[in-house]
């Protein structure tokens, strides 16, 4: 029996809103073969979180395995090649370390052969080109792939049918009820016209909420 393998960080905690989004998004996963998904949005909007919070959501979904990877494409460090990646991927799949190929692209026919034929959810955050993310797709019809990037990637909608579900501002209710989850319901309610404030500087970017 294969691995079923579990690269998923920790899901977020205090996680709220994007009632709209996340429907969205599992329209998206479910309009046909190998969907690749792509979360855009702002620095600081929560594309990461809102990716893993519906990971795990739909976990059951996915019974062969999630994979993840952070391509820290706008990290200010350096951004693993598609090789590195692969290697883990295969690793976590249950390949051993003296199979795996040398080639980044032997590990990419491998990685899409192991994969044909299983219902797996492929995590590719912080993404910051399409050429970064195609070697890493997996094979077959039954993988999904969600990626996250502060850029449109119109290269991988053109070239792999990519659905985007955008990310904006969290509206006002929302941006409360992070505050709330953060500080605590009776600090907010002991002092609304101050959250009402401090939501209001933080422009609904739940990153800053957070902070």
């Amino acid at each position: 029996t294969p691995p079923v393998p579990e690269l998923l960080p920790r899901p977020p905690r205090g996680f709220t809103g994007r009632r709209a989004e996340l429907a969205a998004l599992d329209a998206a996963v479910g309009g046909g073969d190998a969907p690749v998904c792509l979360v855009t949005g702002p620095a600081g909007v929560g594309k990461t979180a809102f990716a893993l919070h519906w990971a795990y959501r739909r976990r059951a979904d996915f019974p062969d395995g999630r994979l993840f990877a952070d391509l820290r494409g706008f990290s200010d460090t350096p951004a693993p090649d598609a090789g590195t990646v692969l290697r883990e991927f295969l690793l976590a799949l249950g390949v051993p370390a003296q199979r795996v190929p040398e080639t980044a692209a032997a590990r990419g026919a491998l990685f899409r052969t192991l994969t044909e034929g299983r219902r797996l959810l492929v995590v590719l955050d912080n993404a910051r080109s399409s050429e970064q993310v195609r070697p890493l797709l997996p094979g077959g019809d039954h993988c999904a792939t969600l990626v996250t990037s502060r850029d449109r990637l119109g290269g991988l909608v053109a070239s792999d049918a990519a659905r985007p579900v955008p990310l904006g501002h969290l509206p006002a209710a929302d941006s409360a009820a992070l505050l709330a989850s953060v500080l605590g319901e009776d600090r907010i309610a002991a002092e609304p016209e101050a959250a009402e404030r401090l939501a209001g500087l933080c422009d609904g970017l739940p990153l800053a909420l957070r902070v």
